[in-house]
This record gives structure tokens, sequence and C-alpha cells, in this order.
């Protein structure tokens, strides 16, 4: 059964979150430009608690004004999570992509 709850804490809880990601939903697409690495490699990584949380939960993320803004977008005022993963499966394939260059390259020198 699908529950939301609301946080006295402003935060939003939820059994599943879905993002809409048909073709049918979107235009104008192309494989991305975007270097997945080199956002990735750029992007600070901070542990924080929210001011207003009475609990102090510790959270792991990222500060938005200090963010690229195709993490956090245009005006960088908040992060847009949807684009943090494509960005972070970008990055794993370039790293797949030279894994997998390095490994024929051992190989080659094995022989």
């Amino acid at each position: 059964m699908a529950s939301i709850v609301f946080t006295s804490a402003g935060g939003v809880e939820a059994t599943s979150f879905k993002a809409t990601s048909s073709r049918l939903a979107k235009k104008n697409i192309q494989p991305t430009l975007y270097n997945g690495l080199d956002i990735i490699n750029k992007t600070q990584v901070v542990d924080y608690v929210y001011r207003e949380d009475i609990e102090n939960e510790p959270h792991v993320g990222f500060i938005a004004e200090e963010t690229d803004p195709i993490l956090s977008s245009p005006n960088q005022e908040h992060m847009d999570y949807t684009n943090c993963i494509g960005i972070l499966i970008k990055a794993v394939q370039e790293l797949s992509t030279k894994v997998e260059k390095l490994e024929k390259e051992v190989k080659e020198l094995k022989k």
C-alpha cells in the first residue's frame, strides 16, 4: 500500500518516488555531451544537519549554490536529483570505458 508522509522538519516520505521518463514525455532527445566524471570530481560532498531539524539528523549531500547548475538547477537554489542520477550513470559509463581500455593494455603487455 502506497503512503505519503509530510514530516514536521519539512521532509516528505513515501513508499516510492517515480519521475516521468518516458520517451513520450520528452523532445530534442540526444546523447549528453556532459563529461560526468568532470562534474562528479568537481562536486563537493558535505555532511550537514538542517537548521530546522530539532532532532539534528545527519545528512550527506551537496550545497546547491556550490554545485554545477546541471545538478542544482539554473539558479543553483535546489538539487535536481534526476539530473544527479543521470550524471552519475554517465560517470560510471566513462569509468567503465577507461577500465576496459586499461584491461586491454594490460593483456597486451602480458603477451
